[in-house]
């Protein structure tokens, strides 16, 4: 029997993020964006006005939106995913609201000082986002871009073949511009009056489960295993067997020493 498939999002789309458990999956499992990256947008900030207001767009779970409302008297997160959003961590100056990147007619011309978009830009139209961006921003705020590429295993030169492999095998079934992603947006060209481009990349020891976990929340994952019959063979069964006999005789043992190359784009409006 197939999969059951994906909640719709708020625009009436398939949801990518909306299958069973994917949501909790995608909060427990993906890694986290280092410190580095935010004390990068403070000092990044500092030129601009004070912090009232950041809106974090495409915001899931709400992975930027907790830190950035350290640094903001107000957050409204948005997502078009009520999956996501249902296991966003609650904070007192987080406003989440069920949304699509450029419907926020809600939020006024010039008034936001920040704008934030996370592992996101890859799935919108890039021209369209940064109209949107350029509209709610106060003359002088800032836009952060940021993400991160395919993970590169350490440990071992077998489990990193695996990983590429299983990398091409589903190549075909990401509903997005995976290449744009994997090339930090390189292909991207940044309309803004001043942009900087960093890169934040963060080395982990992960329990091998840990690892396993976030390759089950690939959306090129969960829409190739959606079409699968009872019958069928699950790609991610066999190599997680492989990954744990691999990290079965690691230093620490059942654990992998992993590569996040984060990065992140920012940029200030005129």
């Amino acid at each position: 029997m197939a999969e059951r498939s994906p909640s719709k999002t708020v625009d009436g789309k398939l949801d990518p993020f909306g299958h069973v458990g994917q949501a909790q999956s995608y909060a427990m499992y993906r890694p986290k964006y280092p410190q580095q990256l935010y004390d990068h947008l403070a000092q990044f900030l500092s030129h601009s006005e004070p912090r009232r207001l950041a809106v974090d767009i495409a915001t899931g779970t709400g992975q930027v939106a907790v830190p950035v409302s350290q640094l903001f008297e107000k957050v409204i997160a948005v997502d078009r995913s009520q999956s996501q959003l249902d296991k966003a961590e609650k904070r007192d100056n987080i406003e989440y609201r069920l949304a699509t990147a450029n419907r926020l007619d809600f939020i006024a011309d010039g008034s936001v000082n920040l704008v934030t978009l996370a592992q996101a830009l890859h799935w919108m139209n890039a021209a369209e986002f940064f109209d949107e961006a350029k509209r709610m921003l106060t003359p002088g705020g800032c836009l952060m871009v940021s993400g991160y590429a395919i993970c590169r295993i350490h440990s071992s030169e077998r489990a990193q073949e695996l990983l590429a492999e299983h990398y091409r095998r589903l190549e075909t079934y990401w509903d997005c511009d995976r290449k744009s992603l994997d090339s930090q947006f390189a292909d991207i060209e940044f309309p803004f009056a001043r942009v900087e481009r960093k890169s934040f990349p963060v080395h982990q020891t992960l329990p091998v489960e840990a690892f396993i976990g976030y390759l089950r929340t690939w959306s090129a994952y969960n829409t190739y295993k959606k079409g699968l019959d009872a019958a069928d063979n699950d790609i991610l069964i066999p190599l997680s067997e492989q990954l744990r006999d691999i990290a079965r005789t690691q230093d620490p043992p059942d654990a992998l020493s992993i590569t996040w190359p984060f990065f992140a784009i920012f940029a200030a409006k005129q």
